[in-house]
């Protein structure tokens, strides 16, 4: 296995002999790195050349590099990460001053090629960064997709991040089989994070699925549920960005999109994850055991018995009027999330119920959620929704 150097110099001169186009950069933190005891936030996030939201569509080529920035330092500040994957950042000069104004070491690779550079992708750590390089994702002949590995040390104990921005066409496999070769020269317990603009249901995750755990659906919280429901493209319900965890080497506390406040810095919604992990050492000992077909049998059991209970008392509480519930029913139906079916026409009717009770989230989706309905079945419900009644009924919380 690949072993790196001790200093980020023999790093970057490994890279120079690889011929891999990397700059990269670690600053000394103003404040002592905080205890590698505590649990570690991550945040991933497309910020867009430092842009905002607007104009959707258009190529970072065409857009003023940086015009937002303060507002993006600002969304990242307010998640408080300890480790930050950054995508579509305009150089190295960009990620400095990212960096600088919260004081994080970092590290920063390219894409493109050494005469025509694009944008790149970054690692911003509260821990000293000891080790980095970059790997080859994509390659356009012109230029290629680059990854960025940074070893980070807590208290001595290390792992490895590897944040990347594939591809944006969905239909090609090119970049996945790379990704996970990456993975395999890292010493250490991995975080896969970045923008990997595919969805949750698409096949080509399997293989991803296979040692590495997705955050959002690891945690049992609100916050994760709104993550995998709204999605991480601001202008489309769908996720892209991820947070993928080594199996067996990290327990997920929690996970969450930053501040709907902060939304519009970007067209991508940061994603975090709050992690617990094992300093056993490598990733072999951190490996979890294979399951027996008993032990197995009963867990799937457990679980689904807890989703068709949740799935009840959320139907109940929408029928009653709940308009968080209504809202959480027209996502789960618009994505065919089990155990609701995929059904446009239910998805509509829930989010134009939820919207009626005054959900400002339903509210702004139901336009997209129309989209998906021919004019007569929009009317329908539009009727159906403003007839309807909710039934009296005693607000609950699920069984476990």
């Amino acid at each position: 296995m690949f072993r790196f150097g001790k200093l980020i110099v023999i790093a970057l001169a490994g890279l120079m002999a690889v011929g891999c186009q990397a700059t990269q950069s670690v600053r000394n933190a103003p404040l002592p790195p905080p205890s590698a005891d505590a649990p570690l936030t991550v945040l991933t996030y497309n910020i867009r050349v430092g842009y905002g939201s607007s104009n959707p569509g258009t190529s970072p080529y065409d857009l003023a590099w940086g015009r937002n920035l303060g507002a993006v330092v600002d969304a990242i500040r307010s998640v408080n990460p300890d480790v930050v994957g950054l995508q579509e950042v305009a150089g190295e000069s960009q990620a400095r001053t990212i960096a600088n104004a919260l004081g994080m070491h970092y590290v920063f690779a390219w894409h493109g090629n050494i005469r025509s550079p694009w944008w790149g992708v970054a690692v911003l750590s509260k821990h000293p960064i000891v080790r980095s390089r970059s790997f080859q994702i994509n390659d356009y002949g012109t230029g290629s997709r680059e990854a960025v590995a940074a070893t980070i040390s807590l208290d001595g104990v290390e792992l490895d991040v590897l944040n990347l921005h594939r591809v944006t066409d969905k239909r090609s496999p090119d970049g996945v089989v790379e990704i996970l070769d990456a993975t395999e020269q890292l010493q250490n317990p991995v975080i896969l994070i970045g923008d990997f603009n595919i969805s949750p249901v698409d096949s080509r995750l399997d293989d991803v699925r296979i040692d590495f755990n997705d955050s959002a659906t690891m945690a049992n919280s609100s916050n994760a549920e709104l993550a995998r429901g709204r999605g991480t493209f601001l202008n489309a319900l769908v996720r892209i960005d991820y947070v993928f965890v080594e199996k067996g080497c990290y327990a997920v506390i929690d996970a969450g999109l930053m501040n709907e406040r902060h939304w519009l810095a970007s067209d991508h919604i940061g994603y975090y994850a709050k992690l617990d992990w094992t300093t056993s050492g490598t990733k072999v000992d951190c490996r979890p055991k294979a399951e027996t077909p008993q032990t197995a049998s009963k867990r799937i059991a457990a679980v689904e018995s807890k989703v068709a209970n949740a799935w009840r008392h959320r139907l109940s509480q929408a029928m009653c009027g709940d308009p968080e519930e209504q809202y959480w029913l027209g996502v789960m139906h618009k994505a065919g999330t089990e155990p609701a079916a995929q059904d446009a026409v239910a998805a509509y009717k829930w989010v134009s119920l939820a919207a009626k009770a005054g959900h400002r989230l339903a509210a702004r989706s139901k336009p997209k959620y129309a989209q998906d309905l021919t004019p007569p079945q929009r009317e329908a419900v539009d009727k159906e929704t403003h007839a309807w009644q909710p039934i009296p009924c005693r607000r609950s919380s699920p069984k476990a």
